[in-house]
């Protein structure tokens, strides 16, 4: 009686390991594609959670669109980072801007870890292939000439653009309160 008993604990531990192994398992490794995306949702992504963004405020630009501010919640990171996501009337992402102080780009391995990491989580799958060698050469940081976005991003190229299938990205070198900043947009069209 006890060996049918362990017998059938058995088989039913059999199956239950069996039907694990044969649930599909989610797709990873996938960047995220944040516009079009639901904010909700959006900030539920590695992208967000990561780079730990915290929602600081909300206005409406010129379009009366509304327009999400985001800070990292560290400290250390919070006064030279700034993610602004640009809604449609119906709360998806239709615009980020990244914005980055010039001391924190200079030599610094984390700005090139969001910048790279907005360039392939933002942009639609098509247009991803077209900005990846610039988001390689940013996130090391180290390119012999650099490509035209990339001297951008360093500074030594004052604005680049770039149209692709679906969306746009742009860097440019600006100025807030009299400091130089660095600007990395991306948009739907």
């Amino acid at each position: 009686m006890r060996y049918a008993i362990e017998k059938r604990s058995l088989g039913l531990l059999v199956f239950a390991i069996a039907s694990l192994l044969t649930v599909p398992k989610p797709a990873t490794g996938a960047p995220a594609n944040l516009l079009g995306m639901a904010l909700p949702q959006a900030q539920q992504t590695d992208f967000f959670t990561f780079f730990h963004l915290n929602e600081t405020s909300r206005q409406r630009d010129l379009a009366r669109r509304v327009v999400v501010n985001f800070k990292p919640e560290s400290e250390a990171f919070r006064k030279v980072v700034t993610v602004k996501a640009t809604l449609d009337a119906q709360g998806k992402i239709v615009e980020m801007d990244l914005f980055l102080a010039r001391s924190f780009v200079d030599g610094r391995v984390y700005a090139g870890d969001i910048v790279k990491s907005m360039l392939l989580d933002a942009l639609p799958p098509s247009d991803r292939e077209a900005v990846a060698t610039l988001a390689a050469e940013i996130r090391r940081s180290e390119a012999p000439s650099g490509s035209p976005g990339y001297l951008a991003y360093l500074g030594k190229r004052n604005l680049f653009t770039q149209q692709l299938s679906l969306s746009s990205v742009r860097i440019e070198n600006t100025t807030q309160d009299g400091e130089p900043w660095v600007l990395l947009q991306v948009a739907l069209k």
